[in-house]
């Protein structure tokens, strides 16, 4: 069964990128390219999860493609496992000096690629989970700080309009004008009310969509807080 991961294999060995397909198939979408000049232009449109790429390409060093990967913002966090003939401990280092997540020499045992790629998925999942993580705290921390600065001139504005409706001389209109002011304040002080709750918010992942701060939830428990 199908887990929905994407492999790009970038083989040139015919032979070799069959076994892959063989290997790996199963469990994984699987895209086979022969050159680097095709991992080249078709990352973008692939979105790999993972690359497993051979050093030794008919068009120019498999690293140049990993450079590549690296050099660029959509294809940086993703794992590069280097599976190639040149297994002697320099271009190990070079490989992975390079970026490459893993190195893997030929000939390899199949259930060992199977535990390394597994292991190397599972690696990059808790990666973004950890930069969703620190991106909601990012978040959370400019909230707290918008809230504040917002909320002490609306409070100035919401109490002078309260004031004013007090009167009794107000013109109709003057009158139904700040009634709309008072409205507004009322409004934006309910949205700051979540935008500080966000501290407190639960995070919710839902599968397929990402994580998810639940404010509707973090509001209504700091209500029944300040009832309390």
């Amino acid at each position: 069964m199908s887990s929905g991961k994407k492999i790009l294999v970038v083989e040139d060995s015919a032979a070799q990128a069959s076994s892959y397909l063989s290997i790996l198939g199963e469990k994984y979408d699987i895209t086979l390219l022969r050159s680097g000049t095709d991992a080249i232009k078709r990352i973008g449109d692939i979105s790999p999860d993972l690359v497993i790429l051979d050093l030794v390409l008919p068009d120019f060093d498999g690293l140049r493609v990993l450079q590549y990967l690296r050099e660029r913002v959509e294809t940086r966090f993703v794992p590069v496992l280097i599976v190639s003939s040149r297994g002697d401990v320099l271009e190990r280092i070079r490989g992975l000096e390079t970026g490459a997540h893993d190195y893997l020499a030929k000939p390899f045992d199949t259930n060992e690629l199977r535990a390394r790629v597994e292991v190397q998925l599972r690696i990059a999942d808790l990666e973004r989970e950890r930069r969703e993580a620190e991106s909601l705290r990012k978040i959370i921390s400019l909230a707290a700080t918008c809230a504040h600065e917002i909320n002490n001139p609306l409070t100035v504005i919401g109490g002078q309009s309260q004031l004013l409706l007090r009167r009794s001389d107000l013109a109709p209109e003057v009158r139904r004008g700040l009634e709309l002011v008072r409205d507004g304040v009322d409004r934006i002080q309910l949205v700051i009310q979540k935008m500080g709750s966000l501290a407190k918010a639960e995070e919710t992942h839902v599968p397929g969509l990402g994580t998810y701060l639940d404010l509707d939830r973090s509001s209504k428990e700091s209500s029944d807080e300040e009832k309390d």
